[in-house]
């Protein structure tokens, strides 16, 4: 079963960088909606295979609620496995253990107590500069995300000021590129 959902205005709006009222948005394992901006140099491909292309403010996009179909136990809960040919495999969490409700492989998916979560390939796709850091902005009223790449053009502050530095690599931000490194210590 799919429904539409509108995109908010205001998150079309700031994940429309470049201005030309087109942004790329996809639907999260969590059900959220992740938005970026298109991408002006791939005009016949102007968002990656995964993302809908939403073209004025206020449009919708279809998003799937087929996996609670799989909730036997009523609790608003799923497994959800994402396999690489776009498909996927839908389970029932377990209730009776509440620390491990999926297999390993699994993503938890609903009302859980875990938290969003992001497919990191989305991401890192959004890492043009491929410097490892991306910028990352959730919206508190919905939880929808949007994610822009960091602007090395003003390493004192790669992210607006909304969002949040995002470390694709698991460490800290990459340091200002502008700042020499520590001299060696004589010998």
């Amino acid at each position: 079963m799919t429904t539409t959902v509108a995109v908010p205005a205001e998150e079309f709006s700031l994940a429309d960088e470049n201005g030309n009222q087109v942004v790329c948005v996809k639907q999260t394992p969590s059900e959220q909606l992740l938005s970026k901006d298109d991408n002006l140099a791939t005009p016949s491909q102007p968002c990656p295979p995964s993302y809908q292309v939403v073209g004025k403010v206020g449009s919708t996009i279809k998003v799937d609620k087929t996996w609670f179909t799989e909730d036997g136990n009523k609790n608003g809960v799923v497994c959800v496995k994402l396999l690489g040919n776009g498909k996927e495999i839908v389970k029932d969490d377990n209730a009776a253990t509440p620390s491990q409700p999926c297999p390993p492989s699994f993503n938890l998916i609903g009302n859980s107590k875990s938290g969003t979560k992001l497919p990191f390939d989305d991401l890192l796709a959004a890492d043009d500069n491929a410097n490892g850091t991306v910028c990352l902005k959730t919206w508190d009223a919905t939880s929808n995300h949007i994610v822009h790449d960091d602007n090395l053009a003003t390493p004192s502050q790669p992210c607006p000021p909304s969002f949040a530095v995002v470390s694709l690599n698991g460490g800290a931000a990459p340091a200002d590129p502008a700042e020499p490194a520590p001299a060696e210590p004589a010998k």
